[in-house]
């Protein structure tokens, strides 16, 4: 790939649409992150193996084109601001070769930072992790959840309101690529199912997502890296505290946008 090729393709089509006045690092990486994330809603409820198929019998053509915006975007960013990217990315991978040495990080997907290079043994939290850890520690109260919930409710207006508590949970990998979730359903006016709030552990246990959704429109999202298998308390089946305290943050962050707005 000749990359500055095609950086000057790019710069030509933005100069002769007078483009080149919005094309400025902020706007560029704005426009790439909204990318990204229309190719992740391509893959959003597939299972692990229907993704790995789509290039043949899912929508593999549009999977292409945003990959294409994607890596035009990223390429305009770099132009703008002077980075050779393919200096950037080999420096990069030279990098995470020391960062993740093979022994260390062969055959599991933890965080350089989770080890000690010396000790092959775990890190002990330092400082604000601490303080994170005994922030999750502290105890919700029963309707925390719902009240947030409420309150996105309220804010969006339309009449919408708070439906059935959603709850799922099974050892095989579900339609979300999640193997446990809860949440709430949303109604409209009619008392009918239009939309929902949930949050769930990510197929594999290496982290949890959150999502609202309203007449099949995303109106926000949230993530967090946690390990299911060691926060999940199956013998009490007692919902996770960290999808509790993940959705209240998503409901409220998502209230107050539409507030500000």
């Amino acid at each position: 790939m000749d990359i500055k090729k095609i950086q000057k393709q790019l710069a030509d089509f933005a100069n002769e649409r007078d483009w080149d006045q919005f094309h400025n690092p902020k706007n560029l990486a704005m426009a790439l992150s909204v990318e990204a994330s229309e190719l992740v809603e391509i893959f959003q409820w597939l299972t692990p193996k229907q993704s790995e198929e789509i290039m043949v019998f899912g929508d593999g053509e549009h999977v292409k084109e945003e990959m294409a915006d994607i890596m035009i975007y990223l390429m305009r960013m770099a132009d703008k601001l002077d980075i050779d990217l393919e200096s950037a990315v080999n420096d990069k991978i030279v990098k995470n070769s020391e960062k993740y040495p093979v022994d260390l990080s062969k055959g599991n997907a933890k965080k350089s930072t989770s080890f000690n290079s010396e000790t092959k043994k775990p890190l002990e939290e330092k400082g604000s992790e601490a303080e994170s850890s005994k922030a999750n520690k502290k105890k919700l109260r029963r309707h925390d959840v719902r009240n947030a919930v409420v309150k996105f409710c309220k804010a969006y207006g339309r009449r919408l309101d708070i439906g059935n508590i959603l709850e799922y949970s099974k050892h095989e990998q579900d339609e979300r690529g999640q193997d446990y979730w809860i949440g709430y359903k949303l109604v409209d006016h009619k008392g009918e199912e239009c939309g929902e709030i949930s949050a769930g552990y990510i197929y594999g246990g290496t982290g949890a997502y959150a999502e609202i959704w309203v007449n099949e429109q995303i109106i926000e999202t949230d993530s967090s890296k946690v390990d299911y298998y060691s926060h999940h308390d199956k013998e009490k089946n007692e919902q996770p505290k960290e999808l509790k305290t993940l959705l209240i943050r998503l409901a409220e962050r998502a209230a107050s946008q539409i507030i500000k707005k």
